[in-house]
């Protein structure tokens, strides 16, 4: 094991020793402060000092290095640099530059990692609870994104700078914590992972807490990642498990180099694989003679020879727009090439639903093009005014910027506003900006057809939408069906020069996108009142433009205006043919365009789109993993999916559900398993596999849990609005499931496992103070860091009455569940009754509702014949998922809280309302509300719903009596052995009732406690007598075993037993399934809270409901929130 002052010594910069941290003098004063606690201030004194020594060298460093960047970028992106200069400037580049800054880049990390153990070892061996990323963040050496710009520079000109027969390939890695671009990239040791120097240093191994929580995350504005409270920051995720992999959550357990992480070596690879000693050679004459590089040795050495190795691809995009050309037309029309893209073309991919990502009416008839050269909506671009002044960012000034040695081309035609404003990004085909469309196809077949080629040509054709504007734009207007004609025409001409060139330059990887991002309509053909409307929006918006047009365009309200196509066609190696899906967005063509290059869009350039090939090429990777991905560590933002689950097996309710729907018996519903937790202690942890094998052991068929989804989409079973942890001593932590992925839930879920089985510190007693050994060759010195307090953690809860959060350590512990698990590892006999975890305390925005709600089903259609049914006190949650499936019914949870905000949870009857017009099959309401108004017991009842309870309540055996009279179906209870006994007592197994452990279950031997507290109840309850005559049914009911015999196909046609009565009437509303699409697209961002006092209460989902119930605010009033500053970030009281 190499020590870290060794290491230190060794790696250091020989002529900045004196500028590094003196590790060995802030160590020797953590000795003295073991000994002395007085002496604590002269550490963090001392550090204070050895960090401002060090950042003022690297502030000096930086400045230096910028400057010299600038000279060198300007003397290698000079075209009319002679040659001698051109090697001066790469040699500079190569042989003293880069050194420079790599030393530099070490300088920093060495620095960090110094700061990090010394504070380290002061907080363990001085008890105490320093802050070291607090401390960092006050020095610009550590938090300035200075050095990051400077690494990023010299990449780009590195590879720019690379001789002219390697081609020049650079692949955009991902940061899997910022999911952007990496910066500054360092690599793990043990794991090799990579992240942003400025993402892995937000939190530090050796802080007692991290610095960025989501109870602080208001106040740090500058991470974009904080406008949402449904992400976690940056500093979150890599705080979860301080010093331990963001990714696959490991640690280097050897420590053997000593390394918490080095720079990215990925730049050292490039330059020694692309730059040999004969690239960076000038003239003899013109080289210093002291400089090594001109040595008779270093010149008689022979340039290194080149692997025989396949050409590489040399990636080129050719982007073809042609405006105005409506999809009918183009389908009516002959136009044999562009209906080749959808038939016939096994490279070819089509969609002819192009969305538009808006329409409206401009000063210039272009504007719908700005979306397709921008991957910008319309709504944040400026419309194009028609004179030199007029700019924008497009495709080739995003190329320019990170892939400098690319090349852009254009030909305008019919656009002269377009011409004047591309111009000034890539070089133009045709001199003039007034060209025809004919003239710009033969000018782009022209550069074709030429030895060299630009990497990026775009071609607009514009005389099918100067016809529309003309004639009127409709498959019934002849003159705009002949420019349709006549642009097929001229699009085969070009194509077929591509092809030619294919043929010829067979490394040349061509990427080719057509598209029209927009229609119209004859004024014509418009009602007058509807004309009048588009004929306000044109004043308004374009200046009466099309006043006088017989063909109008710009309202978005028009599929015919609004809807576009594109059709793709990609080299050999991407099967990507057929329709695309999901329909892709106008916004999209741009990041697919950047993506062909390896370069994933920046958040600085506020894009709109996505690649729409992302799906496609997946598939490929997944079907030949020999095939490299054009960008590492791509990230797969679950928000942001734009696909549906799997279809599910549909089956009618009363088959899917055997026995739900037998008027006669009520089902035992254990809640979140075998009972809820209400203190810590006996029992077993709530909403666990082990409870619900517990449940079904003790007579339950049904188990009630509670489902929320993690931020990767992972459905985990979760009661909690909050999870509340403390790791080792320190503060306590809180956050949200939907904040967190599912890998990180679950280390924090095995750790607490671990913790509450230790026979000390499971409810965090500290540990005692350790002492150091002064002698600084004492091989343990740094074996210390391996321990780490916060490997130790505690779930807490409020419980009760009680305010202040307590431990929360159960007597039989498990593992925080997944669905899947929960299915795969409980009998197949038992339903289950999945609650989706939404209100207004544990709200989100409607896309990613009908996201989370869709990966709920997609684990659920694994599990096609298990009984499952759905419930939600949201009626928002439990309306869409019944809008998007059919398979499993849904019902609606009620408190009957007069005073809640929402009208819709006021009263049982309100709920029975919401069910009737939704397609709902029944209400769960708490017990008291049906107890006190058995009016309303039967209202449900006689509309044709199901009713089921849940409350304190039911664990009475006066009440449960009384809710089987009044037709109750299933009751859900704690008191799960008692109340099967009661309802039926052949279900209940007479022996110990211990579960058959999953792979994430206790150990047996803890369940006897358990045991032994359900055989006290059995014996509470053996003398009960024979019941009222209504219950003798009840006793002998084949309804739990209905499901069973049914699916193995061995039930009898015997109509004594079983009631053979039709099932209850229900009447179903409209689905408004056309209406429930336009939220699978919608884009809205929750807004960000005020305070984080509000962060649980606040309403990120607008209060447009598809259902047509009224509106209302979903946060809760001044008046109902918690007064106390913890409430905010206290989950509910254990209980439903």
């Amino acid at each position: 094991m190499v020590k870290f002052a060794r290491r230190l010594d060794s790696q250091r910069f020989p002529s900045w020793a004196e500028h590094y941290i003196d590790y060995r003098a802030l160590k020797g004063l953590v000795y003295a402060a073991v000994e002395d606690d007085a002496r604590a201030g002269e550490f963090l004194n001392a550090l204070g000092g050895e960090i401002n020594k060090a950042n003022a060298f690297y502030c000096a460093r930086e400045a230096s290095l910028k400057e010299r960047l600038d000279a060198l970028e300007a003397d290698l992106r000079n075209d009319n640099s002679d040659e001698i200069l051109l090697k001066r400037a790469k040699k500079m580049l190569v042989k003293e530059f880069y050194p420079e800054l790599s030393e530099l880049r070490e300088f920093v990390v060495l620095n960090y990692t110094a700061v990090i153990k010394a504070v380290k070892k002061f907080n363990k061996n001085c008890n105490r609870k320093e802050n070291a990323v607090s401390i960092l963040s006050e020095s610009p050496m550590f938090y300035s994104l200075g050095l990051a710009k400077l690494v990023t520079r010299t990449e780009m000109l590195t590879v720019h700078a690379a001789p002219k027969r390697k081609t020049k390939m650079l692949e955009d890695s991902i940061c899997p914590v910022c999911e952007d671009v990496l910066s500054n990239p360092v690599v793990l040791p043990h794991c090799k992972h990579k992240f942003c120097f400025k993402c892995i240093i937000n939190a530090a191994p050796s802080a007692s807490a991290p610095l960025i929580t989501t109870s602080s995350a208001t106040e740090l504005s500058d991470l974009s990642e904080l406008q949402s409270p449904l992400m976690k920051t940056p500093a979150q995720r890599v705080a979860m498990f301080p010093g331990r992999c963001p990714v696959c959550k490991s640690r280097d357990e050897n420590h053997g180099t000593g390394h918490m992480f080095q720079p990215d070596p990925t730049l050292d690879d490039f330059i020694k694989s692309h730059f040999n000693d004969g690239d960076l050679d000038t003239d003899a004459d013109d080289l210093d003679p002291a400089s090594p590089s001109s040595s008779s040795e270093e010149t008689l050495v022979p340039p290194r020879p080149e692997s025989p190795t396949p050409a590489p691809m040399i990636r080129k995009v050719l982007l073809v727009a042609v405006a105005g050309c409506r999809v009918d037309s183009m389908l009516t029309a002959n136009t044999p090439t562009l209906k080749s893209f959808i038939r016939g073309n096994k490279n070819a991919c089509f969609s002819l639903d192009m969305q538009a990502s808006a329409m409206r009416c401009s000063t210039s008839s272009s504007s719908p093009m700005l979306p397709v050269l921008t991957g910008q909506s319309v709504s944040v671009l400026k419309a194009i005014d028609e004179d030199d002044d007029a700019s924008l960012t497009s495709m080739f000034e995003r190329l320019k910027e990170v892939r400098s040695w690319v090349k852009g081309a254009f030909a305008i035609g019919q656009a002269e506003d377009l011409h004047k404003i591309l111009r000034k990004e890539a070089k133009p085909l045709l001199e003039t900006s007034q060209n025809t469309d004919l003239a710009a196809a033969e000018a782009v077949t022209h550069t074709l057809q030429g030895s060299v080629t630009p990497d990026v040509v775009f071609l607009h054709m514009g005389e099918i939408q100067k016809a529309g504007f003309k004639h009127g734009f409709g498959p019934h207007v002849e003159k705009y069906m002949t420019a349709i004609e006549a642009a097929d025409v001229r699009l085969k001409q070009v194509l077929d020069a591509l092809h030619e060139r294919q043929r010829i330059h067979p490394t040349e990887d061509w990427l080719v996108m057509l598209t029209s991002p927009s229609g119209g309509t004859c004024r014509a053909d418009m009602p007058a009142g509807m004309q009048g409307e588009f004929d306000a929006h044109d004043w308004n918006d374009g200046g009466g433009r099309q006043l006088r047009s017989n063909g109008v365009s710009g309202l978005l309200e028009l599929p015919q205006h609004s809807a576009g196509w594109v059709m793709i066609e990609s080299g050999p190696k991407l099967s990507i043919n057929g329709e695309l899906l999901p329909a892709p967005r106008d916004t999209d063509i741009v990041p697919t365009l950047l993506e062909h290059f390896g370069v994933a869009p920046r958040r600085e350039w506020s894009m709109d789109g996505e690649d729409m090939l992302s799906f496609r090429r997946r598939e490929n990777s997944a079907k030949d993993p020999t095939m490299p991905s054009r960008l590492k560590n791509i990230k797969k933002g679950f928000e942001h999916r734009r696909i549906s689950t799997h279809n599910l097996n549909s089956k009618p309710f009363p088959t899917h559900l055997p026995g739900l729907f037998e008027p006669s018996g009520c089902a035992v519903i254990g809640h979140r398993g075998l009972r809820a937790n209400r203190a810590s202690g006996a029992g077993i942890r709530e909403n666990t596999v082990a409870s619900f094998n517990a449940a079904a052991e003790g007579g339950a068929e049904w188990c009630e849990f509670d489902i929320q989804v993690t931020s990767d989409g992972v459905p985990v079973a979760w009661h909690d609005d909050i999870v509340i942890i403390r790791r080792g001593q320190g503060p306590l932590e809180s956050f949200s499931v939907r904040e967190v992925e599912w890998s990180d839930l679950r280390e924090l879920s095995r750790a607490a496992k671990r913790t509450a089985q230790r026979p000390v510190d499971a409810l965090g007693i500290e540990n005692a103070k350790r002492i150091m050994s002064t002698d600084e060759d004492d091989d343990h010195d740094d074996r210390d860091d391996e321990y780490d307090a916060q490997d130790d953690v505690t779930f807490y809860r409020v419980f009760g009455d009680d305010p202040e959060p307590q431990p929360w350590v159960m007597e039989v512990e498990d593992e925080i569940p997944t669905l899947a698990q929960i299915l795969a590892n409980t009998p197949e006999s038992l339903g289950f009754n999945v609650e989706l975890k939404y209100d207004e305390e544990n709200s989100c925005n409607t896309r990613r509702l009908v996201a989370e709600l869709r990966s709920i089903l997609a684990v659920c259609s694994g599990h096609a014949d298990r009984r499952i049914v759905f419930s939600s006190f949201d009626p928002d949650a439990a309306l869409l998922m019944r809008a998007i499936q059919g398979s499993y019914p849904v019902m609606i949870l009620t408190d009957a809280d007069a005073d809640h905000v929402d009208p819709r949870r006021r009263s049982v009857a309100a709920a029975m309302q919401v069910a009737l017009e939704g397609g709902l099959c029944g209400v769960v309401s708490d017990v008291k509300a049906i107890i006190n108004s058995p009016a309303d017991a039967a209202g449900v009842r006689d509309s044709g719903l199901l009713l089921a309870t849940y409350g304190e309540g039911n664990d009475d055996d006066g009440s449960t009596g009384t809710q089987v009279e009044l037709g109750v179906f299933g009751i859900i209870t704690d008191a799960v052995p008692a109340v099967a006994k009661k309802f039926n007592s052949a279900t209940v197994q007479g022996q110990s009732f211990a579960p058959p452990l999953s792979v994430c279950a206790a150990p047996a031997s803890s369940m006897d406690l358990i045991v032994e507290e359900a055989a006290a109840e059995f014996g509470k309850h053996a003398n009960i007598g024979k019941k009222a005559a209504e219950l003798d049914k009840v006793r002998n009911s084949k309804w739990y075993k209905l499901s069973d015999e049914a699916r193995q196909g061995k039930l009898d046609n015997d109509d004594d037993d079983v009631d053979t009565r039709a099932s209850p009437r229900r009447r179903r509303g409209s689905r408004a399934s056309s209406e429930i699409g336009d939220y699978f697209s919608d884009s809205e961002r929750p807004e960000s809270p005020e305070s984080f006092q509000s962060l649980q209460s606040h309403s990120s989902r607008n209060n447009v409901k598809w259902t047509g119930y009224p509106q209302f605010s979903r946060g809760l009033s001044k008046e109902r929130r918690q007064p106390n500053k913890l409430a905010a970030i206290q989950p509910k009281a254990a209980m439903k």
